[in-house]
Formats: C-alpha cells, structure tokens, sequence
C-alpha cells in the first residue's frame, strides 16, 4: 500500500466518523390543555449513528414552576410531553412520548430511550424515571440508551405443500345430500310437527 492510498483510508475513516456523529435536541412541553405553551429545550444528545454510542452535550433538570404560567398551579400539571421538536416550523419532528412529572423529581434518575430508523434518524424520544436507591455507589445523573430499529422476520408465502414420502394426498370425499342437509330436515319434521298438535 502506497502513502496516498494510506493517507486516503485514514481521511475516509475520519469523515465516515464526523458524518455519523449527530446531535439532536430533545424538548419539554407541560400537557395543560388551558396553556400548553411552548417547547423548552431539556437536553442536548450527540450520538453516533453507527455505532450508537451517546452522550449528554448539556442536561438541565426542568423546574415546573418556570415552565407554567402564573395563574396555574404545579398540581394542574401532572405530565411533559416530550420529543424532538423543530423550532423553525414549530411542530414536532419526532413522535412524542408522554412524560410523568415525578420522572424529574428529587429521587429519580431519568433515563433517555433514543429509537432511531435504519438510516439513524431519530423516530422517538422517551424518558423514564429509575428510583434511586440510596445504597447504590453508581452516577445518578441523567442515562442514555439509543435503540435500533431492525427488520422482524416476514412471514413465508405460498408455501408448497410438503407430504411425506411415497404418499399422496388422498382427495376428501364429497358430504351426500343428507349429511349436508340433515339438520334442515329435522327443523321441518319439527315444524310439521307441531303445526298438526296445534291444529287438533
């Protein structure tokens, strides 16, 4: 191998690398249906979108009473709607999750479920509450797990017909008149029947 041909390799692998490194915004919004308001930014990822390996760019806990209004109390609001939302058409590019409240809280550790496509491109967010335990000596902060989404398996068509050897499939034989129709008959007796009691 030549020194252009190394040079080459090594420029394709770090560009490879820079292009699938991708970063993405992940927002909040209170559900209240009197004054949702708008979207704040909760976290900013950056995740590979090969090897999936992510990482917290900026966190910031959301703090309730800065995200409502004046006139509503924090109990009105029980749950955040959460996802990647686009500031310059405002409306949400990724399908959004709902969120309780006490995910946030004093004791719990968020933990950040990323589900991204087949091309990388981020489907959904949601975000989970793990109670912290307090003999635990592991970082409580903030997690991220990116998933990938895969192909399930696809069900097998048209299968052929597989008999076993040296057999064949013997044909079912046709029902007669009175095996298809005998409970027709019957309701007919019946009727004929009672119609001559009824009569007498």
């Amino acid at each position: 191998m030549n020194i252009t041909g190394f040079f080459a390799t090594i420029f394709f692998i770090a560009y490879r690398a820079q292009a699938a490194r991708k970063t993405a915004v992940v927002s909040l919004q209170p559900v209240d249906i009197h004054n949702p308001g708008k979207p704040t930014t909760l976290a900013t990822i950056s995740f590979d979108s090969y090897t999936f390996d992510a990482e917290f760019s900026s966190y910031e806990t959301p703090i309730l009473s800065d995200l409502i209004s004046e006139n509503r109390s924090k109990s009105d609001i029980k749950y955040f709607r959460v996802g990647i939302y686009d500031v310059v058409n405002e409306s949400w590019a990724s399908s959004t999750t709902i969120s309780s409240v006490e995910t946030f809280a004093k004791g719990y550790s968020p933990i950040f479920i990323i589900n991204c496509n087949m091309e990388g491109v981020i489907e959904s967010v949601s975000v989970k509450g793990h109670k912290i335990d307090a003999g635990m000596t592991r970082d409580f902060g903030p997690q991220i797990h990116v998933l990938k989404m895969s192909k399930g398996p696809r069900p097998y068509l048209n299968r052929p017909v597989v008999l076993k050897e040296g057999k064949v499939e013997a044909p079912v034989p046709e029902k007669s008149f009175l095996q298809k129709y005998w409970w027709l008959i019957a309701a007919a007796l019946m009727v004929i029947i009672s119609a001559k009691g009824d009569s007498e």
